[in-house]
């Protein structure tokens, strides 16, 4: 059976003018629903108020949006030991949010997506005066087969978490996405994870 290609989307920033897209749209999760319910309810507000900025991927002519990413400024907190890094805190990107719609479930449009989100970051770091090293996302560890994914085909990283929720203190353990979820770990509970940019064939040199 052939497959069907993937569509020609053009990208935009989120507006007014999608609302009627975002209370239509409709993706591949169970349970919560949260993804729906921030395209819906928080993902312009956010923007207007310079917490984040939407951007949404459509299909000409539009008649639905297709998928969106949300992206914010972020600084992770990484063990000193983690990039040998000079600095507590690693300046970074934050992928707040990221949803496809039901009918590109399973062929790839996410992690298409993702690849555009690299090449601005990439393109950020060479015209920005600041500096940006991360690609950042955070994970409910009950989606461990998402988890999972974005470790062996998107190329992240898990951090590792305190084994004890309630203290920080506690022996710390990275998640192996390669094998099944660790008894310790609550479904709840989020992976942070990150894509290092420096460490990309196409990255800037420094």
């Amino acid at each position: 059976m052939a497959v069907d290609p993937k569509p020609r989307l053009r990208q935009t920033v989120a507006s007014l003018d999608h609302q009627k897209f975002f209370d239509a749209f409709v993706c591949n999760e169970s349970r919560a629903r949260e993804v729906t319910r921030f395209l819906r309810n928080k993902a312009l507000k956010e923007q207007d108020q310079g917490m984040s900025k939407t951007t949404v991927f459509l299909a000409d002519p539009t008649e639905r949006c297709d998928a969106f990413v949300t992206l914010s400024a972020a600084s992770l907190e990484m063990p000193r030991e983690e990039l040998t890094a000079l600095r507590k805190f690693v300046p970074g990107v934050m992928v707040d949010w990221l949803g496809v719609h039901i009918e590109h479930n399973g062929k790839g449009l996410g992690h298409d997506i993702f690849k555009w989100v690299e090449r601005e970051a990439l393109a950020l770091r060479r015209t920005s005066p600041v500096g940006l090293r991360l690609i950042v996302l955070a994970v409910r560890a009950a989606n461990w087969t998402l988890f999972q994914r974005y470790a062996a085909v998107w190329g992240f990283t898990p951090l590792p978490l305190p084994t004890d929720p309630d203290n920080d203190e506690s022996p710390h353990e990275r998640p192996d996405p390669k094998n099944e979820r660790p008894e310790w770990l609550a479904e709840s509970r989020f992976i942070h994870m990150y894509y290092d940019l420096l460490s990309r064939k196409n990255a800037e040199p420094q």
